[in-house]
């Protein structure tokens, strides 16, 4: 499931529970499968932040030979 469809899901078991309209047992039913859905989308930013990582880390290490390479033209 997409990240925008867990908020989704998470905020709507939230409005359930606050607003009183449902059982004790709902209520425990929707907020045990809210944090269910908050930690796959925990897991999904955990990934995104490891792809943005080696994104960042192969841009700086292209951005470093690009500047190793424009100084060798440089100095000969």
């Amino acid at each position: 499931m997409k990240f925008e469809e867990l908020i989704k899901k998470i905020e709507d078991a939230t409005n359930k529970i606050e607003s009183g309209k449902v059982s004790l047992d709902e209520s425990i039913q929707l907020y045990e499968q809210a944090m269910k859905d908050c930690k796959e989308c925990y897991d999904i930013l955990n990934t995104a932040k490891g792809k943005i990582e080696i994104l960042n880390k192969e841009f700086k290490d292209d951005s470093n030979k690009e500047e190793n390479n424009s100084n060798d033209e440089v100095s000969e």
